[in-house]
């Protein structure tokens, strides 16, 4: 390309010698000086062939004089005019050229604008579901840890670390607030949960949905250990007295007997019996009488160890089972029963009830060796307290 824009001047400036040189017969020569500034017109800047059109004019009109040239003038000023024509082409097609291009750089433009638009869009959409998929992984792994126990320590201690964990924003106290009540609520057997429901969630929209689905989460898996425990509840207690119902007792006395007898050690059983109850009933009417069951076995469970097995064996009835114990520690339990029944009136609505009780007391295995045995012992001499003028304790063939 270097070498045609010094070829091209250089073969003008030949032809333009050749003119000056022999004027007479270079008329071929003068009009042959377009050739190469048709030429330059592709190589050449636009003022250079300016230059050389502009030259080549004036020599044309120095050389007019010449009369064998004068015939090859207007061909060659018609040539000469051509240049102009030339460079406004190339204008033209450079400005086409350019504004394509410009049209070409504003459509890739565009369109790469499209692509980063969508790869944002496809970006913001698969971070959104990476933590949609993360959410259910979580959620999941609560309601895991939720499916694999029923136990109302183990519920709470799981609710406390989630929302220690995802509940971040909550004060200390307020957390810890919610959770005495939803301790309290379950072991009420009330399962309305608006302590937990109550919390309020983050201030921003995602990690509020979030901590309501959490807590959603949570309300299902507390729910379901609460519904368990009242199963249990109504499985193994009493619904009024909130003592032991009679099969679940005999399975655990069965359980301390066999105990007993492995160890070599003695096992007190006394049936209790509410004197007189069947006359409370008639005479003050039944939610009476529920009141009168639910202190009786208040102060049945107060006057007992820990340890000890209390249950509503039927009716007014209620029977306990004191492990390790003999039949002088029997007998005090009992009377300590019987005082305690007797030394106060029971509040019944507006009626002042008073209460005293029957107790029989067999021993394990001086009184008998089974179950059965045993409860028929406690029992006889129950009957036997009852006819001696109730309101006293019977332990086998003693009376106090």
């Amino acid at each position: 390309m270097r070498g045609v824009r010094f070829l091209l001047p250089a073969a003008w400036l030949l032809m333009l010698g050749a003119v000056f040189l022999a004027p007479e017969k270079s008329g071929p020569w003068l009009l042959a000086l377009v050739l190469p500034m048709a030429g330059a017109a592709f190589f050449l800047p636009p003022r250079l062939l300016w230059l050389l059109a502009a030259a080549s004019s004036l020599s044309s009109l120095y050389l007019i004089r010449v009369e064998p040239l004068r015939e090859w003038l207007p061909a060659a000023w018609v040539a000469y005019a051509m240049v102009p024509f030339f460079l406004w082409r190339k204008a033209r097609r450079t400005e086409g050229a350019l504004a394509a291009c410009a049209k070409r750089q504003r459509q890739l433009s565009e369109s790469r604008e499209l692509l980063l638009g969508k790869k944002r869009k496809w970006t913001s959409t698969a971070r959104g579901q990476e933590e949609g998929i993360s959410t259910i992984v979580e959620l999941y792994g609560i309601s895991k840890r939720f499916l694999a126990t029923l136990d109302l320590e183990e519920a709470i201690r799981i609710a406390e670390e989630v929302l220690k964990a995802e509940g971040a924003h909550l004060a200390p106290s307020r957390r810890q607030e919610c959770l005495s009540v939803l301790r309290e609520d379950l072991e009420k057997g009330r399962l309305s949960l608006e302590a937990l429901s109550s919390l309020p969630g983050p201030a921003e929209p995602p990690g509020a949905e979030r901590f309501d689905i959490l807590k959603g989460q949570l309300a299902m898996g507390l729910r379901r250990v609460g519904l368990y425990q009242r199963v249990q509840e109504s499985a193994t207690h009493d619904s009024l007295t909130g003592l032991w119902v009679r099969r679940h007792f005999l399975e655990r006395l069965a359980e301390e007997i066999d105990r007993s007898s492995r160890r070599e050690l003695k096992l007190a059983f006394l049936m209790v019996d509410l004197d007189f109850f069947k006359r409370v009933n008639d005479t003050y009417g039944h939610l009476v009488g529920d009141v009168v069951l639910k202190e009786a076995a208040l102060r049945l469970r107060r006057s007992v160890r820990e340890i000890d097995l209390v249950a509503r064996y039927g009716g007014e009835e209620f029977a306990l089972a004191l492990p390790e114990a003999n039949r002088l520690l029997g007998v005090q339990v009992a009377e300590r029963i019987r005082q305690t029944m007797s030394q106060t009136n029971v509040r019944a609505y507006d009626e002042l009830i008073g209460m005293t009780v029957s107790v029989g007391v067999a021993i394990f295995p001086d009184d008998a060796r089974t179950v059965e045995d045993l409860i028929e012992a406690a029992d006889q001499a129950m009957y036997r307290a009852k006819a001696l003028g109730r309101n006293r304790t019977v332990a086998g063939v003693s009376q106090l």
